[in-house]
């Protein structure tokens, strides 16, 4: 009897601290001038973001490469990749594009090989690349869920196992990864992309809890929660009455760039949702 209180007075006393953490970051994340807070400078830093060629990727793209980042681009769509090479390339800065299946494990591992090759050690890591189906969930079919769930987290996981021993090695790096609001709240309109993005919220979580556990430092995780931002995804999903604001993509960009320079755990835009994730939990 004393023992099974002793076990409730502990997660108890756990629940409150998380609690009170969680609502000390609302606020700080809410209240606290961004030119308060002490920030990392991402000079010279290589950079690989997946999805990169369009919507959150590219702005958060075109804003690296101001900070004077050296960019490389994954993305399946070839047309938007050489926009974005063109684009960004006139900045002098070295930029690397490539076309991936993310779909594809032995295309990632060829990739990660190529990436080392030609544009060397990857410090800052971001999986953003995502995709959603609209569909009921009993009209969906097992592909098309396996390759949402390939593209949206086993990928994730993928480029991860590629990259990370080498941050390791060098005792430093960021691994930073888009979720969702459908990471907090789930999505009725969207099942399995909100399933994937609570994967990539537990992928984050957990995986920054192990190399804690194994006393590995310098590593970094920034998981990304956007609320609706107008991109590719957006024009398939039309939630109707809303309750939180469309974004633009440069702006949820600029508080991702923001959260990586502050080495936030999490980025959550437009705020309020912070809020709304205190109240789920």
């Amino acid at each position: 009897m004393g023992r099974d209180e002793g076990v409730n007075l502990e997660f108890v006393g756990k629940f409150i601290g998380w609690l009170l953490y969680t609502i000390w970051l609302g606020f700080y994340n809410t209240f606290v001038p961004y030119s308060w807070k002490t920030k990392k400078r991402l000079t010279s830093k290589k950079v690989l973001i997946t999805g990169g060629a369009s919507g959150i990727g590219a702005a958060c793209a075109k804003l690296l490469v101001e900070e004077g980042c050296q960019v490389a681009i994954w993305d399946i769509h070839e047309e938007n990749l050489a926009n974005i090479h063109r684009e960004l390339e006139k900045t002098g800065y070295t930029i690397y594009t490539q076309k991936v299946d993310l779909s594809n494990e032995s295309e990632i591992l060829k990739a990660c090989d190529d990436l080392k090759e030609r544009f060397g050690d990857v410090d800052i890591l971001f999986n953003n690349a995502g995709l959603g189906n609209a569909s009921s969930f009993l009209q969906s079919n097992t592909e098309t869920m396996k390759y949402i769930f390939d593209v949206n987290i086993f990928a994730h996981m993928h480029i991860v196992r590629q990259l990370l021993p080498r941050m390791i090695e060098k005792g430093e790096g960021h691994i930073v990864a888009t979720s969702s609001f459908g990471g907090i709240c789930a999505l009725g309109e969207f099942v399995d992309y909100s399933t994937t993005k609570f994967a990539v919220r537990g992928f984050m979580e957990a995986l920054n809890n192990q190399l804690e556990l194994q006393g590995v430092s310098g590593i970094e995780f920034t998981t990304v929660f956007p609320g609706y931002v107008r991109t590719p995804i957006w024009k398939e999903f039309n939630p109707g009455k809303q309750y939180i604001p469309v974004i633009d993509a440069d702006e949820m960009a600029e508080e991702i760039v923001r959260g990586i320079k502050l080495n936030q755990k999490e980025v959550i835009y437009p705020k309020r949702l912070t809020w709304i994730m205190i109240a789920k939990a």
